[in-house]
């Protein structure tokens, strides 16, 4: 009824049950992680006293450099400035807290030009509007918690 069945060889049939021992057969692969959420935040800067050079804006994660050392934060750019306004969009950060800190670069040398009293003689912004009292604002005043995909502010220049 059956063919005749012939004995496999000695080493065949060693690695036909290695292979079919316990431990062997590959586990399912774990899921992946589902994938953080992406915001893009975008800011409206109003207030301007002259479209002169450019809008230098810079987002933070912490406070770490906030708001004066635009090497420690996550996003930064310059934007144009007509009719006393800008507008910056930064696209694909994961969600969670952010501030923004905004210079108008007037004579567009990079930086926030000073007094020698160390009083800023351009005009400058946060966000939530925060302002700082003997000082720059706060990260904490001006920390926004984003987790909304197209979330919008604005921020108001003042020259001081």
């Amino acid at each position: 009824m059956f063919p005749q069945m012939r004995p496999l060889p000695v080493l065949a049939a060693t690695m036909l049950a290695g292979s079919l021992a316990v431990g062997s057969v590959p586990a399912a692969a774990d899921p992946l992680p589902a994938p953080s959420p992406t915001v893009d935040i975008t800011t409206n800067i109003v207030g301007f006293r002259n479209d002169q050079g450019k809008a230098l804006v810079a987002v933070f994660r912490s406070a770490d450099g906030f708001p004066g050392d635009a090497s420690k934060a996550v996003a930064k750019t310059a934007a144009p400035i007509a009719q006393g306004r800008a507008r910056v969009v930064f696209q694909g950060l994961p969600a969670g807290v952010y501030a923004v800190a905004v210079i108008h670069d007037e004579n567009g040398n990079g930086k926030l030009d000073t007094s020698w009293l160390g009083i800023p003689t351009e005009g400058i912004g946060a966000s939530n509007d925060a302002k700082g009292k003997l000082g720059p604002p706060s990260f904490d005043a001006a920390r926004m918690t984003v987790t909304a995909p197209g979330f919008v502010h604005t921020i108001h220049v003042v020259y001081l």
